[in-house]
């Protein structure tokens, strides 16, 4: 039964343990993340939400059967959204980043044999005989032994994968299209073609740029002239840089760095053209039940504020006994004792409701435990006497299982 899954004893210890994990965050073990994700006894998540709410809904319903109106309105959790976009307040998301040649981003990140970079992007012209979509070499020179780089060569006929000493060609036009290149570590795929260069290893002294290559200390830039939707830097399998075009309030155009939470502006000359505004999709996700909460959600606080309203709403229906928790008056910053009291409260009105049925005495009334109504004791002041119930071949275990209005007005249809 729902009610015995209910947790009334939560500790300290129990808030420690729960608070210590959540500091470790990503340096959690396995062993830690499932106790934390499957919901802990020192936390309050969506698992506690759906056992209170699943208790409150099935005491809701044994006070309706018997005549009683607590007031408790179920919540429905609306997914329907309308995303304030994926950059902070003072920037607006742009579909792309267009470059003319002079123009290029500075990542800040140097490249080794482990980096890998996935850019979306499209190459209008080519204006050189090589043009870089990104990277670095530590001199302007096909033969630089640290390299990291991908381009368009032949005048936008050929591809080109430098990787630390070995570059590799390949026939493969790409102007007109947009593409996603993928250069993994020695594996540089554009679009659905791949070059591989040899394996090797290197570390690069200097940062790699996007839309043209930092060539030594020339600073020969080489740069596309292209469009850029987005580019995501990985080191050793782990992200770095998550790029977005953007616009700053202040009207200067650039790449928003999703990881570290920075713009990254044009370092060359001239200007940057910015493709339209990103707008916010209104989206619900109709797999979900409306009514049960998921990890992915993030309760209001107008929800959690009809969550206890409900909770207070089931405690008022009873006389309850002295010593008997009040309900929190908000959700903010809940101690381990508040989310105790909670679910005591729906412990004690199921025990009182239990106590009353199991609890009748044989007098001339039936009389409820704790005042002098008679069954159902709603807005009612009579019930079936004894003698009445004798007439009419009910035996004790018809009672224990009779519903209280029913049995109040005569129609119950047990038979004996």
């Amino acid at each position: 039964m729902i009610i015995d899954d209910l947790i009334t004893n939560r500790t300290q210890e129990d808030a420690s343990y729960a608070a210590e994990l959540a500091a470790k965050g990503q340096n959690m073990t396995e062993e830690e993340w499932a106790a934390y994700l499957a919901g802990l006894r020192g936390a309050y998540n969506y698992t506690d939400l759906n056992r209170v709410t699943e208790a409150m809904e099935y005491i809701n319903d044994r006070l309706s059967g018997y005549g009683y109106t607590s007031g408790y309105k179920s919540i429905e959790i609306s997914r329907e959204q309308e995303p304030s976009g994926r950059l902070p307040k003072g920037y607006t998301e742009l579909e792309y980043l267009e470059s003319s040649g002079t123009q290029y981003i500075d990542t800040g990140f140097n490249a080794n044999q482990d980096t890998q970079v996935v850019m979306d992007c499209t190459l209008l012209s080519n204006t050189t005989s090589a043009a870089a979509f990104f990277g670095a070499r530590n001199e302007d020179a096909s033969s630089a032994q640290q390299s990291f780089i991908a381009w368009s060569t032949g005048n936008g006929a050929s591809i080109r994968s430098d990787y630390f000493g070995d570059n590799l060609s390949a026939t493969y036009s790409l102007v007109g299209r947009r593409i996603v290149i993928n250069k993994n570590k020695n594996v540089c795929t554009f679009d659905d073609k791949t070059v591989t260069n040899k394996t090797n290893t290197g570390q690069l002294a200097l940062s790699l740029y996007l839309f043209g290559s930092h060539s030594g200390a020339t600073a020969n830039l080489r740069g596309a002239v292209m469009r850029l939707y987005s580019c995501k830097i990985y080191d050793n399998g782990q992200m770095i840089r998550d790029f977005v075009p953007c616009r700053s309030d202040s009207n200067i155009l650039g790449l928003y760095d999703l990881v570290g939470k920075q713009m990254y502006p044009n370092n060359g000359s001239g200007s940057f053209i910015g493709g339209g505004e990103v707008q916010p999709v209104l989206f619900r996700d109709s797999e979900l039940d409306p009514y049960t909460w998921y990890e992915s959600d993030i309760p209001t606080v107008s929800q959690m504020d009809q969550y206890l309203a409900n909770v207070a709403a089931i405690r008022s229906v009873l006389d309850m006994p002295d010593g008997t928790p009040n309900t929190p008056e908000d959700m903010e910053a809940l101690t381990y004792e508040e989310a105790n009291d909670i679910e005591q409260i729906l412990v004690i009105v199921e025990e009182i409701m239990n106590r009353v049925v199991s609890g009748f005495r044989r007098s001339g009334q039936f009389a409820f435990w704790s005042g002098t109504l008679g069954l159902p004791c709603a807005d009612s002041d009579f019930g079936r006497t004894w003698e009445e119930l004798d007439k009419m071949e009910r035996e004790w275990n018809d009672l224990e299982n009779a519903d209280w209005y029913l049995l109040a007005y005569g129609n119950l249809g047990v038979t004996k």
